[in-house]
């Protein structure tokens, strides 16, 4: 349910788990391209929002023009009456255009406009350097990501011949116990490494599987 809920997923949904630990084949050494990173991603973001905060806050001490149309169409209007003795009625119809520009001057400030732009300046002057030196960081992430992935796969090689040699082992003081040149305690002995070299071997393809998903997450494959 925990996981469930980590996945946003209905807390009632089955998962199932892979019984095999297949290893990665396309290790390789990582490409310094964060594009597909979400924390690389919102640290342009952020340079862009700060550079167009700068613009904004000039575009506040420029001129302003505005300009507008309108156009209105009458008819169907009629008046009658009478004047002098004689009855007349008139249709009334037109229409009219009309245009308006408006200009805005601002001439003093009191300092105010200027100060944001300062203001804005300088956040943008602070998002830069910041952005180098995530970028930085990522990069680091990346390459330790890669050396642990090499460095667990070396380790299950390591185990897989721990395994080996514990079976050999185990297997040559069970003849050995069979005809009676070993003792019990011996091949009780031999199990107990042979276990402990298969729990090692499991632990080493768990740490694995879990340095694959961190190498994935900085590459940007998942």
């Amino acid at each position: 349910m925990s996981l469930c809920a980590a996945l946003g997923l209905d807390l009632a949904t089955e998962i199932e788990v892979e019984e095999n630990i297949s290893l990665a084949t396309d290790i390789q050494p990582l490409v310094i391209d964060f594009s597909s990173r979400p924390e690389y991603q919102l640290l342009e973001q952020n340079v862009k929002a700060k550079r167009l905060a700068v613009r904004q806050a000039r575009a506040d001490m420029l001129p302003t023009l505005a300009l507008s149309a309108q156009y209105s169409k009458y008819g169907r209007a009629y008046m009658k009456g009478e004047q002098n003795g004689y009855a007349y009625k008139t249709e009334i119809t037109g229409n009219s255009p009309m245009l308006m520009a408006t200009l805005s001057v601002p001439l003093w400030h009191w300092g105010k406009e200027l100060n944001k732009v300062k203001r804005a300046r300088l956040d943008y002057a602070n998002a830069q350097p910041d952005l180098r030196k995530n970028t930085r960081l990522l990069a680091i992430e990346n390459q330790q990501a890669l050396h642990n992935l090499q460095d667990s796969r070396q380790m299950i090689t390591t185990a897989q011949v721990g395994l080996c040699l514990s079976e050999d082992n185990l297997r040559n003081l069970r003849l050995r116990y069979d005809n009676a040149m070993a003792t019990l305690t011996d091949l009780l002995d031999a199990y107990s490494q042979w276990q402990e070299a298969r729990s090692n071997l499991i632990e080493a393809q768990t740490q694995y599987k879990i340095h694959e998903m961190e190498y994935r997450r900085v590459a940007g494959l998942l």
